[in-house]
């Protein structure tokens, strides 16, 4: 994903259930890889993709960690 060239920014999702994520953090892309850090205390990670329009155009499958 990070090669894509139309995603404008990052979100991270995280939660302790996997059906209960909450926004934890966001970034705008930084070139081919960008590093978000979210701490720690989290099981479940869900991301998602969004352009220069604000629209989520792409989501990840919810990871446990």
């Amino acid at each position: 994903w990070n090669g894509a060239t139309e995603v404008a920014s990052w979100q991270v999702y995280a939660g302790n259930q996997p059906n209960i994520l909450t926004l934890i953090a966001s970034s705008n892309k930084n070139g081919f890889e960008t590093a978000i850090n979210v701490g720690s205390g989290w099981t479940f990670f869900q991301i998602k993709a969004v352009n220069s329009k604000g629209e989520i155009i792409g989501v990840s499958m919810i990871a446990k960690t």
